[in-house]
């Protein structure tokens, strides 16, 4: 008797340990479970309302001063409609330069490498040290547009009686994807000098790689025109993909005349392929409706229906429904923050698969089935050594008798 209630005993025991690994399960179970169900947003407490203050009767309020009423404003009739103030004319009978004209827009494909062009802001150019050093001016009467310009040279025409250079450049890098590139000023050159000498204004391409060597001389010309002149645009199509210095110079030989000139709106255009703008048309598509609504009837007919160029046109592909098969509209969700997702009721092996890993789970599994053996296999043994027992004891005992 006391071996079969130790078979028993581990055989309980087996089956125990079986149910202690299974246990998470087991009590996850009687849990619901929502799947992908966020946790209840705690709702904010409610304030207390505030303690209003109870004025007393000393305690009153101060009234806001009434603003005066406005006065309105009679224009006379002798007032003109334009207000510009008029400039007056300059007094030293040098020639009124002439207005540019409007400026030219940059093509889309296009970029300016040069900076500063307009010279409103002191910097992007190298100034030379010369005895006539070159400034940036900002008497209107002498520039195109903005508020400044570059002076060089013997703009005040006082006579100059040693060798000089008044100059400015700029280092460009002419991009290698252009396909081409020019560069057009704006000039109001001023002296009294004979053409064909060392006095001169002049644009020249410097290599700034190799010790400013002289590339090409683009411009140079001895003129007093005294007015402002577009230069027409100068191709640097043989350039593109080399870096450069863009120099501009007033000089004077020293020989008693004066040269100088004014320089703005400065532009080097360095431009790529054709920029191709696409313009969207509207397709327009024949739309198949039944002719009489959606119910075809025996007939079937359809009517195609052609929208004209602006018109919406909702296409709704009818389907035979018979009474009691009434389709449903899909519910449009809203963005309200108390819209959760759809509860579900899942299986036992669905809990089992959200909460427990399933190693653990066929761990479990696999140790209760061995302990369970073995108790059984256990409690096989000791039945068989207490029949063999129990033999040898009637057997000794006949012996004894």
């Amino acid at each position: 008797m006391v071996h079969r209630y130790h078979v028993c005993a581990v055989a309980l025991v087996g089956a125990l340990l079986g149910l202690l690994v299974l246990s998470p399960a087991a009590a996850l179970a009687s849990a619901p479970l929502y799947h992908n169900q966020p946790a209840p947003a705690t709702p904010f407490p409610t304030p207390s309302p505030l303690a209003s203050a109870t004025p007393t009767a000393s305690v009153s309020a101060t009234p806001f001063p009434t603003p005066p009423p406005l006065q309105s404003v009679t224009p006379s009739a002798s007032a003109s409609a334009t207000q510009f103030p008029t400039p007056s004319p300059i007094s030293s009978g040098t020639p009124v330069p002439t207005p540019p004209g409007s400026p030219t827009l940059m093509p889309a494909n296009c970029i300016d490498l040069i900076r500063n062009g307009g010279f409103e802001w002191d910097g992007d150019w190298q100034l030379g040290w010369d005895p006539l050093s070159p400034f940036y001016n900002s008497n209107a009467a002498f520039v195109v547009s903005g508020a400044r310009s570059m002076a060089q040279g013997a703009v005040g025409q006082a006579p100059v009686t040693t060798p000089a250079y008044s100059s400015i450049r700029q280092d460009v890098t002419l991009p290698a994807w252009a396909t081409s590139a020019a560069i057009t000023f704006w000039y109001y050159p001023m002296s009294n000098a004979a053409a064909g000498g060392l006095n001169r204004q002049e644009l020249i391409l410097l290599d700034p790689l190799a010790f400013d060597e002289t590339v090409a001389i683009l411009w140079q010309v001895t003129e007093n025109g005294q007015q402002w002149i577009q230069h027409p645009s100068i191709n640097l199509d043989d350039y593109i993909g080399r870096t450069l210095s863009v120099y501009f110079n007033a000089r004077n030989a020293g020989d008693g005349t004066w040269t100088g000139m004014y320089l703005d709106d400065v532009s080097l255009l360095a431009c790529g392929p054709a920029v191709v703008t696409l313009t969207p048309t509207a397709v327009v598509l024949p739309v198949t409706v039944p002719a009489n609504g959606g119910n075809t009837g025996t007939g079937g007919e359809h009517i195609v229906v052609t929208p004209s160029a602006g018109e919406t046109v909702i296409s709704v592909s009818p389907s035979t429904t018979t009474s009691g098969d009434v389709p449903i509209a899909p519910t449009a969700s809203h963005g309200e923050t108390n819209d959760q997702p759809r509860s579900e009721s899942p299986s036992f092996f669905d809990r089992l698969g959200g909460n427990l890993d399933t190693t653990a789970v066929l761990i479990g599994l696999g140790v209760a089935a061995f302990l369970i053996v073995l108790g059984i296999v256990w409690w096989f043994r000791r039945r068989d050594s207490r029949e063999s027992h129990d033999a040898q004891d009637t057997y000794d005992g006949s012996q004894g008798a």
